[in-house]
Formats: C-alpha cells, sequence, structure tokens
C-alpha cells in the first residue's frame, strides 16, 4: 500500500515538473557511439524551475544506470518508463542517482531539476549515463 502511494505521489511530482517548468528545454536524445555502453552528458538548469529531460531507448530487462559525475550542485535525477510511470520509489529528494533493470521496452525519459530540498542555483551538471545488455 505504502509503495502504491509512493509511486502515485512520484508520478504526481514528476508530473508537476513538466508542467511548472518555465524554462524547460527540449529534450535530447541520448545515442551511443558504436560499441559503447555509456556515454556523459551536461547540461545546464537556469532557475529552481528549469529541468533537462533526455530520452533513451532501452530495451525491457537492460540494466540502466545514471550516476553523477563531479557536480557542484545537487540535482535530482527521475525517470519515467514508456508507459508514463516513474520507476523511482522517492520523492523530492535530493536523488543524483538511478539503478534499475528496465521492464519495458521504448523510451524511457530522465528528468534533471534542481533538487527541491537545497538551496536555489542555477548552473551546470554533468552525468553519466549506462546500460548493459
Amino acid at each position: 500500500m505504502m509503495k502504491t502511494i509512493h509511486k502515485v505521489l512520484s508520478t504526481a511530482l514528476i508530473a508537476a515538473f513538466c508542467l511548472v517548468s518555465t524554462a524547460s528545454q527540449a529534450a535530447e536524445r541520448i545515442k551511443f557511439a558504436r560499441n559503447a555502453v555509456s556515454k556523459t552528458v551536461t547540461g545546464t538548469l537556469s532557475s529552481y524551475n528549469s529541468q533537462r529531460v533526455y530520452i533513451i531507448g532501452l530495451q525491457a530487462g537492460q540494466r540502466f544506470d545514471i550516476q553523477p559525475v563531479s557536480n557542484r550542485h545537487p540535482i535530482t535525477v527521475s525517470v519515467v518508463d514508456p508507459t508514463g510511470e516513474s520507476i523511482d520509489d522517492w520523492g523530492a529528494d535530493c536523488h543524483s542517482t538511478h539503478s534499475s533493470t528496465t521492464e519495458y521496452t521504448g523510451d524511457y525519459k530522465i528528468y534533471v531539476t534542481e533538487c527541491a530540498k537545497a538551496d536555489p542555483w542555477k548552473g551546470s551538471f554533468t552525468i553519466n549515463i549506462s546500460a548493459l545488455h
């Protein structure tokens, strides 16, 4: 029961990020170089309400990890599966990492925002995204 409530709240939080964000940029598709299993991406956040969205195509059963790379500011990373459901089990905490095994084949969306529990900031962040078969 608590897990369901938590999942609903997490999904609502991500939807709120999508609707409230007035300074968001267009989604960026993540494409790995030939034979690569990871990619490092850098983005910027310009205000508390801004976000970066990345899209990555994954297969069901694929291991999927996101790790920060020397971020100076706290970020929150949230992931939504191809059905529109959040696959994170937390709310607006400062979670800058994500690890899971995909349940569905399709496009997964990665949302990077400022951590809602930290002081506002603007600037750049860098994350490493990896996907293993």
